[in-house]
């Protein structure tokens, strides 16, 4: 994150931005196609950082979908009574910083924590069973105007005083 702009893979110039407290929402510019598209598109990044700012993932659009897990792991990797995580393809994620992994077993799969050797702040992990994807914890983004979860998944380990607004799927 060097504070330059540079071309990026399909052609778009990219807003390079440095972390700042202040700043956790950039924009790209896409220049127009090659088809004769003329209409320029607009598509927001974001950026989440650990606690010391060592570790960054910056995510390219909207997350896949937003999930709210109350499962006893998450639990115990934030400390809350469950965790949030926003998913995207891993080709629309850029790490930056270095990571220390944790690897555990949860039923028939694996999930990988990616966190911050200084801070310890679990910034991202990936389920075996979402192959291509990765989860980007929520509070990492600092923004209050992220999306909502739209999915609350291991209900039957919710603290029964925690409610969701909206319309959500919810699986036990």
């Amino acid at each position: 994150m060097d504070g330059r702009d540079r071309p990026g893979q399909d052609g778009a110039v990219e807003a390079r931005v440095k972390l700042s407290p202040r700043l956790h929402v950039t924009e790209l510019f896409f220049r127009p196609t090659l088809n004769g598209d003329a209409e320029n598109r607009i598509m927001t990044t974001r950026v989440a950082h650990c606690a010391c700012r060592r570790l960054a993932a910056e995510a390219q659009g909207e997350p896949l979908i937003v999930s709210a897990c109350h499962c006893t792991e998450c639990q115990r990797r934030t400390g809350s009574p469950f965790g949030l995580g926003a998913w995207y393809a891993k080709d629309k994620v850029r790490i930056a910083g270095e990571t220390k992994t944790f690897i555990r077993p949860v039923e028939d799969r694996t999930v990988i924590n990616h966190f911050c050797p200084t801070c310890g702040g679990t910034v991202l992990w990936e389920a075996s069973k979402r192959e291509g994807l990765i989860a980007i914890a929520i509070g990492m983004f600092g923004d209050p105007a992220f999306p909502p979860p739209a999915r609350s998944i291991y209900e039957s380990h919710r603290h029964p005083w925690i409610e969701f607004q909206g319309a959500m799927e919810h699986l036990a």
